[in-house]
């Protein structure tokens, strides 16, 4: 970067490295940064720290915090005055206990706090056990739950949970330890406990006692009385389903990743679904679990429909179980989505429910309401749906596909695999009048475009160009093809 600097700049830059201190602080003073308020500085730094957070797992970070302190005496001077930059309290190993202080101190004793726990390898690694050893785990998570008591950090001034480990037994213990002090501001829930897939000792279900279905290891209301956002990932969903009254209650967002061993039955589901009407996003994974469709419900036997006037977004992931992708949105009444994304590991193309879900969301019909004698008018399943997520649905039908599509005139953003997205839009270019991006997700080292180019060609020579095509960065495209398509700008996706 140097090379590129003016002879000029490349003197600044010098003559600026040999300022005495003052002349230093004199020329920074004069910086455009240096003049702004104290106040107008301290919101940009809430929304730099806020960027500086990274994904769940990371491991090694610097949040914003800790280096405004660093730069100059007025923003260290406002990043202490300022206890919302402080509140994202994140324990990734034993010894973190002096920096969790700190910045505790720096939030002050009335702000909410964000806590983010990781017990993974490196916690692991500095405390000197196993990953294997789910009993070590339990008793640190029990001594950091102590710890931010003994701050008055505990769980009264909780906005956010986050607990990553990776075992099942840490995830019961603190369960247990909340019922006992509640969060009465929580609102937001992030339970995880992925295992090392080479763990060979993982069992989701082995803490599994009667004790786990009972009230101390519930989330009980009033333990989260406000909780509106839960994510369990990896948790046994005997655990979270297999139990008398609903776990969870009163949601607006909730996502559930299914672990190794069990999948729920269609009513258990329906039983939790019923208990969120107010959801606005819902996302099930069946993940890698066990056969589902031998133990499902007939489908004369299928619960009631659950309504959901607010639903915006809806994802479904049945792993090697489309019949339980299909049962789930059977049960599901979502007159406002706008969202949908439906995957699995793969199906046949005369796949039963692959077909069943297609027509579902075309008519609104269940198969069992296709007699001749049913006069009910067909009308599409989510006839304000936006954008919809194909990409994990392969070997579909390709005139059911169209049939959806085509029942669909509010889609702006389809997301498919190529060799589907060639045979079902490559047969019917006029679908989706109103479609903005097509997404593609395709294997090999070909010109990704090329499954889609009979269709945007056409689209193109009627007038209704598809504005935006996304593609895979590999291999990077030829040169030319904005020419080639004109109206259609190819973007590249990091898959």
């Amino acid at each position: 970067m140097s090379g590129n600097l003016s002879p000029l700049k490349g003197s600044s830059v010098a003559n600026e490295s040999m300022l005495s201190l003052p002349e230093r602080r004199d020329h920074n003073n004069k910086q455009f940064i240096s003049k702004l308020s104290d106040e107008l500085l301290a919101r940009i730094f809430i929304a730099t720290t806020g960027l500086s957070i990274r994904p769940r797992g990371t491991y090694r970070f610097t949040l914003f915090p800790d280096i405004a302190i660093q730069v100059c005496s007025q923003w260290m001077r406002v990043a202490l005055a300022s206890p919302t930059l402080w509140t994202h309290i994140h324990i990734r190993e034993h010894f973190d206990d002096d920096d969790v202080s700190l910045w505790i101190s720096r939030a002050g004793r009335d702000v909410l706090l964000d806590i983010e726990i990781d017990i993974l390898e490196p916690y692991c690694g500095v405390a000197f056990f196993d990953i294997t050893d789910w009993a070590e785990q339990a008793f640190h998570i029990a001594r950091i739950f102590k710890f931010l008591c003994s701050l008055k950090a505990g769980p009264q001034r909780w906005k956010s949970f986050s607990l990553s480990v990776l075992q099942p037994e840490p995830l019961y213990k603190f369960i247990q330890l909340l019922n006992k002090q509640p969060a009465p501001n929580l609102r937001y829930l992030y339970l995880c406990s992925e295992p090392d897939w080479n763990d060979d000792e993982f069992d989701e279900d082995r803490p599994l006692t009667k004790a786990h279905y009972g009230k101390a290891y519930s989330l009980s209301e009033h333990a989260v009385p406000n909780l509106r956002h839960a994510e369990f990932i990896y948790v046994s969903w005997r655990y979270v389903f297999e139990r008398p009254k609903p776990l969870l209650r009163g949601l607006t967002t909730l996502e559930l990743s299914a672990g190794r061993n069990n999948l729920a039955s269609l009513p258990k589901i329906h039983q939790l679904l019923s208990a969120n009407p107010d959801l606005k996003s819902l996302q099930i994974s069946a993940g890698s679990t066990s056969d589902y469709e031998f133990d499902r419900l007939p489908d004369d036997q299928r619960p009631n429909c659950v309504h959901f006037s607010s639903l915006k977004t809806l994802s479904l992931e049945g792993g090697d179980n489309i019949s339980l992708v299909w049962d789930i949105i059977s049960i599901i009444n979502a007159p406002s989505l706008e969202n949908l994304s439906l995957a699995n590991n793969g199906i046949d193309e005369d796949d039963i429910f692959a077909a069943n879900i297609l027509d579902y969301i075309s008519t609104g019909q269940l198969p069992e309401s296709n007699s001749p004698d049913n006069t009910t008018t067909s009308k599409p399943l989510f006839p304000l749906l936006r954008k919809l997520d194909l990409e994990g649905l392969v070997s579909l039908d390709t005139q059911k596909v169209v049939n959806m599509l085509s029942s669909l005139p509010l889609l702006a953003h389809l997301s498919m695999a190529c060799h589907q997205a060639k045979k079902s839009l490559g047969v019917a270019p006029h679908v989706l009048p109103h479609l903005e991006v097509l997404s593609l997700k395709c294997l090999g080292s070909h010109q990704h475009y090329q499954a889609v180019e009979d269709f945007i060609t056409r689209r193109a020579l009627d007038g209704t160009p598809i504005p935006f095509l996304e593609v895979p960065v590999s291999p990077p495209p030829e040169h030319g093809f904005e020419e080639r398509f004109p109206g259609t700008v190819l973007r590249l996706r990091n898959d």
